[in-house]
């Protein structure tokens, strides 16, 4: 129902993260701060227990694989008179992971991924990063939502410092591990021609694997905004093994280093080959001598990186929260509609919780702290 003004009411939203880490932040923190920019009751929540008002809009759970949780999400569905409506997120095929992804084989278990199956049954409709893992998630449910990752336009109109030495960089944790085994050999005997050329890994270690004196190593940040901007790379680099997990995959990475004007250089595979225009905003690697092919031509050309910078920027800046929250609204919208025939006559505010309660306006850059560590 609309107001005497022809506009919808503000819908309150509950979005409750699965993690503290980068998903987190990017499912559940980035889209309620972007919604919260658009006028609507927001909050992001990592914990257990929650404390949701009944007349609440919209509870967005992340992933929900542990019993306690998942048996908690589901409820909601049994909740007499007008209940909230229940959205699924989920951003990979936890049904494919590679065995090499220790951190995520917990999930890797029959009684999880029924938990997961059950919730994403349960719920009203289903939010997913591409058009592939919506593919993966319609045997669930047929109401299913692609939202890709967005970043915050703060990202893209700052001006990162120049490096005293070159550096090329990846940002990749140990559930990549398979990923770079594709490139490895091929960017040590790349830099090992190229001493004057820094190497920086950040999240997981992979120095051991290069072995030469031009490489560091950074941790994660624990704020997603420090991360973002502890990216010093003049060039980005992004493999990904051809499997069924990756291919679900989002295309963040590549957004992250657009977002910063770095150009990348990357396996010609998923959502990397669709979100790269070769030769334009970075370059895509077929074959493994042609890493080192296209770092050296970005190493050697100043204006090239230069050229490839300021078309990703122009790229990523399709892809801001701040321009794409209204693509949540409007999925959110639908769904009640198609659930209950219309928003409230009345807005609800969004209830507070108990625990681990964090508000979803992240600070003046939009991205601090939204869910703590990466």
């Amino acid at each position: 129902m609309v107001d005497q003004n022809g506009t919808l009411p503000p819908l309150s939203v509950f979005g409750w993260a699965q993690d503290m880490n980068g998903c987190g932040n990017y499912r559940i923190g980035m889209p309620m701060w972007g919604l919260k920019g658009r006028g609507h009751d927001t909050v992001a929540y990592y914990g257990p227990d929650p404390s949701i008002n009944p007349r609440t809009d919209v509870v967005v759970g992340q992933l929900m694989y542990d019993e306690h949780r998942a048996s908690q999400f589901q409820e909601i569905a049994t909740w007499p008179g007008r209940r909230p409506v229940l959205i699924f997120e989920i951003d990979d095929d936890v049904w494919n992971i590679h065995p090499s992804n220790e951190p995520a084989q917990v999930l890797r278990n029959r009684a999880v991924l029924s938990r997961v199956e059950e919730s994403a049954r349960a719920a009203d409709a289903v939010t997913v990063t591409t058009p592939q893992l919506a593919e993966v998630l319609s045997q669930f449910n047929e109401h299913v939502y692609v939202l890709p990752n967005c970043i915050d336009l703060d990202i893209i109109t700052r001006m990162r410092e120049p490096n005293e030495r070159l550096t090329i960089g990846w940002a990749g944790g140990s559930s990549h591990v398979n990923d770079f085994a594709d490139m490895q050999s091929n960017l040590r005997s790349f830099l090992k021609k190229q001493p004057d050329v820094d190497l920086h890994f950040i999240g997981h270690d992979f120095r051991d694997a290069i072995g030469l004196p031009n490489v560091r190593w950074s941790g994660w940040s624990a704020d997603l905004r420090d991360y973002l901007y502890s990216i010093d790379f003049d060039i980005g680099i992004a493999p990904l093994a051809p499997n069924d997990f990756n291919r679900s995959k989002s295309d963040i990475k590549i957004l992250e280093y657009a977002a910063l004007g770095v150009p990348a250089v990357a396996t010609d595979f998923g959502p990397y080959a669709a979100s790269i225009k070769h030769g334009e905003t970075g370059f895509l690697v077929k074959h493994p001598h042609e890493w080192g092919t296209y770092l050296r031509m970005l190493v050697e050309d100043a204006q090239l990186r230069a050229e490839l910078s300021i078309n990703a920027k122009i790229w990523a800046s399709e892809r801001t929260i701040q321009g794409n929250a209204v693509r949540w609204e409007q999925v959110y919208r639908e769904t009640i509609q198609r659930v209950h025939g219309g928003p409230r006559r009345t807005p609800a505010a969004a209830s507070p919780t108990s625990g681990s309660l964090v508000d979803a306006a992240l600070g003046t850059s939009g991205l601090a702290a939204a869910l703590g560590t990466r």
